[in-house]
């Protein structure tokens, strides 16, 4: 059951998959054994998440140990946030990571796209960003750089952005970007217009999007 949780296989399909096998192996008798249920695969599932991805019962400190512990063992780049360069407030966070696959490609790079992602947790206030490139083999986009925030300010943007610049030798010439005050604030700020920001406007009319 754990080395199918870990390839990723979902409780209802290994719950079915075992059972096929127990009634090709088994007599009608079933040997006094009960049969398998989703309660045991569940249950070895909520055992296993603490090897796979929940290291700690506090959301933060589990992160923190991904990040500085299981990702940075395997050569990944780590950005950790300092909110107290732009909050006062103490439940406000930024991080990412880079693997070092993307940061071979990061670094050639010289055209990116910055895309923000919402509603990836149940709270409203957390966004994904990510810098997406262009693949040299397929020419299809590469996502390059995660990073993880809850203040929606130019603030956490131009930090990573920073980093990425000065730690990851981000040295572009254009981005593209959804149309967001804070990103462009936060890309002035880092970059000091020595570089073209392209803002896209997506606007729905009778069909159209420009």
């Amino acid at each position: 059951i754990r080395e199918q949780l870990r390839d990723g296989r979902n409780c209802h399909e290994i719950r079915m998959a075992l059972l096929r096998q127990f009634e090709s192996v088994t007599d009608n008798s079933n040997n006094g054994q009960r049969k398998l249920t989703y309660n045991d695969v569940y249950n070895q599932l909520k055992q296993l998440k603490y090897d796979l991805f929940q290291f700690d019962d506090d959301d933060m400190r589990s992160v923190q140990i991904w990040l500085n512990e299981r990702l940075r063992s395997d050569n990944y780049t780590i950005f950790n946030g300092d909110p107290s360069r732009y909050t006062t407030h103490n439940n406000i966070y930024s991080f990412g990571f880079l693997s070092p696959t993307q940061l071979h490609f990061f670094q050639q790079a010289r055209s990116v796209c910055m895309d923000a992602t919402y509603n990836i947790t149940t709270n409203v206030n957390d966004i994904m960003y990510t810098i997406v490139t262009r693949d040299p083999s397929t020419g299809t986009g590469y996502p390059n750089a995660y990073m993880f925030m809850n203040n929606h300010s130019a603030g956490p943007l131009k930090e990573w952005l920073a980093f990425l610049r000065d730690q990851c030798g981000l040295m572009i010439e254009q981005m593209t970007i959804d149309c967001s005050i804070a990103e462009v604030n936060a890309i002035d700020a880092v970059f000091q217009q020595h570089l073209s920001i392209i803002v896209l406007s997506m606007l729905f009319d009778h069909g159209t999007v420009i």
